[in-house]
Order: C-alpha cells, then sequence, then structure tokens
C-alpha cells in the first residue's frame, strides 16, 4: 500500500530544471487558482491585491515584489488588480540536483522535438510539459524501487487475512462486570497496519453487547459498535470498517491495543462506581517470547480495573495492569487483515530517491524525443548520440553487465539497486537484512 498523493507533494521539488537559452520552466499568472505546494515569486506586485492568506513565505515580505512563497490555498483574498506571479516550482531543487545539467537534456531539445507545430493554440509549453512528466516518472520510480525490494530483500509475504478463533461461548448468567477481548501489539513493524474486517460473538442467551475497540495511549476507545445475539450459542457475524490499528502513531510511540466487551453492557447502572483508570503499561512479559510481526492474546481485565463514564456514558480505557491472559476469548473472535504502507518511510528517506529520480526523468525526455517526429530530422550523428545517452541512463539505473580488459566479468550495480541497500534493515517487515550464512 502506498499513498501516491502523499508520495507526489514530498517529492515536489526533490529535483529542479534550470532556464536555457531563453527557454525557460517559469509560468507567469496574473489570475486564477495557484496550486497549493507549488512556489510563487510576485513579479509585479499591483496594489490592493492581498497573497497574505495563501502564503508561506520562504524569502522577501509579501504583498511586496520579489517575494517568493509557497502557496498554502488555491484562492487568494483578492487577485483583482492583475499582479503577476511567477510558477517558479520547477526551478527549485531541494538536492541541489538539475535534471538538464546531464548529457543532451536541454530546453531547446525538448522545444524543438516535442512542439513543432507552434501555430497550435493549444500546444503545450516546455514547462507543462516538465510538470506533466513529474509525478509519472516519481510513481515509475517509486513501483521500481519497491518491486526491486521485495525481490532482492526476500521481502515475506504477508497473509491476506485469517481468523483468529481462540473462543468458547461466553455464559452470561453470572456476569461479573469483567472486560473479555484480545490485546494487539505488533513487533517492530513500523509501517504495518492490522484492519479487524470483522468481529463474531458466542453467546449463551441473547444479549446486545457494545465492542470496544481501544488505543492504550488514549484514555476512551477509538471505535466501537453493538452487536446484537439474537439466539443463544449461535455465532453473530458483524462486518467493520474503519477499526484499523497501527504500529506506532504521529509521535512514533509503540501502540498496544484492546479489543473486547464488558459482560454487563445493557444492565449497567450510573451509579456503578469503579476504580480510577491508570495508564502505566507492564506487558513487555507477556510479549517478549513472540517473534511474529503481531502479538493477538486472548485476556480478561476484571471490573475492579476499569471504570464507566457516567457523564459521556462511554467507557474509559481499562487498566492494562489488571490484564489476565485467558486460554480462549471468551465467545469472542476475529477477522483481521494485514497490510504495508511504504509512504511514510519513503518520504522519510525521500532525499535517497533525489540521483535515482534526475535520472528517472532524463530518461524520459530522451525516450519522448527518440519517439518524435524530429528524431527523424536530425543528422545521423545526433541520432546515435541521443541512442547512447538512453542506454547510459538505463545503465545507471538498472546497471549492466561488463568484461574488463583482463577479461575479467562482472555486474555494475545500477541506482536502484544501491538505492534498496540504502534501506536495508531499516524496517523488518518492510526491508527487513538478509541473512549472511558463514562457511
Amino acid at each position: 500500500m502506498i499513498n501516491f498523493t502523499q508520495i507526489f507533494q514530498a517529492f515536489k521539488n526533490l529535483v529542479g530544471f534550470k532556464n536555457q537559452n531563453e527557454i525557460d520552466v517559469i509560468t507567469e499568472q496574473d489570475s486564477g487558482l495557484l496550486i497549493v505546494g507549488n512556489y510563487y515569486e510576485i513579479a509585479t506586485y499591483e496594489v490592493n491585491d492581498d497573497f497574505e492568506n495563501v502564503a508561506n513565505v520562504v524569502s522577501g515580505t509579501i504583498n511586496t515584489n520579489g517575494c517568493i512563497f509557497i502557496a498554502t490555498d488555491t484562492t487568494p483574498t483578492d487577485w483583482s488588480n492583475e499582479s503577476i506571479l511567477n510558477d517558479i516550482t520547477l526551478t527549485i531543487s531541494e538536492s541541489g540536483l538539475i535534471v538538464n545539467d546531464l548529457p543532451n537534456i536541454t530546453l531547446e531539445n525538448i522545444q524543438k522535438s516535442l512542439f513543432l507545430k507552434q501555430d497550435l493554440t493549444n500546444e503545450q509549453t516546455v514547462a507543462s510539459y516538465l510538470s506533466e512528466i513529474y509525478n509519472k516518472e516519481v510513481q515509475k520510480l517509486v513501483k521500481n524501487f519497491i518491486e526491486t525490494s521485495e525481490k532482492t530483500l526476500l521481502t515475506k509475504k504477508l497473509f491476506n487475512n485469517f481468523n483468529v478463533m481462540i473462543s468458547q461461548a461466553k455464559d452470561l448468567t453470572e456476569q461479573k462486570g469483567d472486560f473479555n477481548g484480545f490485546i494487539f501489539q505488533f513487533d517492530n513493524a513500523y509501517n504495518l497496519s492490522c484492519i479487524i474486517e470483522s468481529v463474531s460473538l458466542q453467546l449463551n442467551q441473547p444479549d446486545i453487547c457494545t465492542i470496544f475497540l481501544y488505543d492504550c495511549s488514549k484514555n476512551v476507545a477509538i471505535n466501537s459498535f453493538e452487536l446484537e445475539v439474537t439466539e443463544k450459542l449461535t455465532k453473530i457475524q458483524q462486518s467493520l470498517t474503519d477499526f484499523l490499528i497501527k504500529y506506532q502513531d504521529e509521535n512514533g510511540s509503540n501502540k498496544i491495543y484492546l479489543l473486547g466487551y464488558y459482560e454487563f453492557n445493557s444492565e449497567i447502572t450510573t451509579d456503578l462506581q469503579l476504580s480510577e483508570t491508570t495508564k502505566t503499561y507492564k506487558l513487555d512479559y507477556y510479549f517478549a517470547h513472540k517473534q511474529h510481526y503481531i502479538s493477538i492474546l486472548p485476556i480478561k481485565i476484571a471490573s475492579q480495573y476499569h471504570n464507566y463514564n457516567t457523564v459521556t456514558e462511554v467507557y474509559d480505557l481499562p487498566d492494562i495492569n489488571g490484564i489476565g491472559l485467558q486460554d480462549y476469548s471468551n465467545g469472542l473472535d476475529c477477522r483481521i487483515s494485514f497490510d504495508v504502507d511504504y509512504t511514510d518511510i519513503i518520504i522519510k528517506y525521500k532525499d535517497k530517491f533525489a540521483e535515482s529520480l534526475q535520472i528517472q526523468l532524463a530518461k524520459r525526455i530522451i525516450e519522448d524525443c527518440q519517439n518524435s517526429n524530429e528524431f527523424n530530422n536530425i543528422t545521423e550523428s545526433n541520432r546515435t548520440n541521443w541512442l547512447n545517452t538512453l542506454l547510459m541512463f538505463n545503465n545507471l539505473l538498472n546497471g549492466y553487465e561488463f568484461e574488463d580488459a583482463k577479461g575479467n566479468q562482472g555486474r555494475k550495480k545500477g541506482l536502484i539497486i544501491e538505492l534498496v541497500e540504502k534501506f536495508e534493515g531499516v524496517d523488518s517487515v518492510l526491508f527487513p537484512k538478509r541473512s549472511k550464512f558463514v562457511l
């Protein structure tokens, strides 16, 4: 799983382009909408126009000539006086790498090869062409990287989904107010997500139970739903949406979750007094022996370790120091599936992709030029030069076989493999370290 919308935004200015020979990659605009995340320079400011509400200022002072800002919204407070903004996004390179610093990558070649019919009113500009291919090549590069890493690092495939079935029917004749269910904890799987697809409950008598999902770093349940058991000793299943649990939260803290129900859902009174909730975690013992990506254990938390909020009528987080491990889950089963999300880790280390993206974009430009009408019009030497340049870019990205002067053969690593090696070991699920055998 990968969120390319987030990837595109993060990679937007990883590499850039420079103006050449009176051909530029800057787009002028005096009205309309801005593109969130793009860089703009106020070339000519007209009095009473106001861009302050859409500007994260990079340099200069807003609403003055020369100010450079990143657009945070699409619509300025006032742009009725035709101030001129230059979209300079393509010229910004966070890595310092410029695509048209590479051999045979010139704006002149792009213009000649791709835009021969200058009389067409809908003809693209060089800038719009580069903007169009940028995200396409980012996506192509990231997909190639993920596929190569899975093959090279022998990434284990996770089960698509499976049932957690450790239950026997719960006898509700004598209700003690216990919390029954499961505890979930991930084991060093930073980008692994677990989706609880469905829950089933089996009781020895009809009842309505509320199923709660707790994130143990929060005081109240993050999700809940009612499940009505209409027949005794019959499993009733409910499909779920938005029951997602992850290894870490936005602050990087490791996450522990509880899924379950309270025995007295339908009989609890608002004057019930139970102990205060605490948030001290002593779960290391329970999970020290687990070696998988996630531990799922059936539990019971006795009534003295949780409390009922009489104001909001919701159950606060139970005190997980009161957890007791069980051999079964008191009537509750669930079906879960796993997914891995590459988005955060790729964004975190996006700078490692800069050189590969520079070559990927250059390769795309040469391929497009080669497929244009202009390719047939250039001299044989120039045509050969373009083909050799394309081969060079392919070799840089993907590697190549070689033989030296002494007849020794080998393979030169490409940038993609080198990129995979830089990621090796940073995540046990996505980029596991390869085993090294010593004879």
